[in-house]
């Protein structure tokens, strides 16, 4: 990860240094940035900094166009890894979610982040969300057996509750993978946590009346 970020840095000068050079930076041009209309996530904006610094913000399904200086440019959302762009011409890049705290930019004018790479990415997030949502629906009673008579019925209730908003967040973020081998095992582990969570919820109600 180190040797990536280095090399990240590295191109990032190697692009300014010739955005001075050619004296691209005298120029404007339009970026524009497209965010898809999705349910996951279609709650929370994301913050677009350009050279570190706030530009904009892009909510759920909007379109925002920035007016950007010619040369190269670090971009990123909120927190996550920065990436390096270079425009000598209108740009058009995608804000993608690939699933809960996992999203970036990407098709920057189309060349970087083919759809079967995208793809594969978030089906590897659904998949790691759906086993944790089955782990922690396995464990969680266990656990509030232990502490079920040490923290008030409510606080347990909300825990299951989570476990159940993020599975049906998983489910929804799967009908992109319907044709996927995987799609029905990961339809499956999000029930099956759904449902132990329902039955953790009512008997844990039944023990504390």
């Amino acid at each position: 990860m180190d040797n990536m970020n280095n090399n990240e840095t590295n191109d990032y000068k190697e692009l300014l240094d010739i955005s001075n050079s050619t004296n691209f930076a005298s120029k404007k041009y339009k970026l524009t940035l497209r965010r898809p209309s999705n349910f996951v996530g279609c709650l929370v904006g994301f913050d677009v900094y350009l050279d570190d610094v706030k530009v904009a913000k892009i909510k759920n399904g909007k379109t925002i166009e920035l007016e950007v200086a010619g040369g190269a440019h670090s971009i990123r959302l909120n927190k996550c890894e920065s990436k390096t762009i270079f425009i000598d011409k209108d740009t058009t890049a995608d804000v993608t979610i690939f699933g809960a705290n996992n999203f970036g930019i990407t098709n920057i004018n189309g060349e970087s982040g083919s759809n079967e790479e995208i793809n594969e990415k978030a089906l590897k997030t659904c998949k790691n969300n759906s086993n944790g949502v089955l782990i922690s629906s396995i464990l969680l009673p266990t656990v509030s057996a232990i502490m079920i008579f040490t923290i008030q019925r409510y606080l347990l209730v909300w825990i299951y509750g989570i476990v159940i908003g993020y599975a049906i967040v998983n489910i929804f973020g799967l009908k992109n993978f319907k044709n996927s081998s995987n799609y029905k095992s990961l339809l499956i582990k999000n029930i099956i946590g759904i449902v132990l969570s329902i039955i953790a919820i009512v008997v844990t109600g039944i023990i504390t009346i």
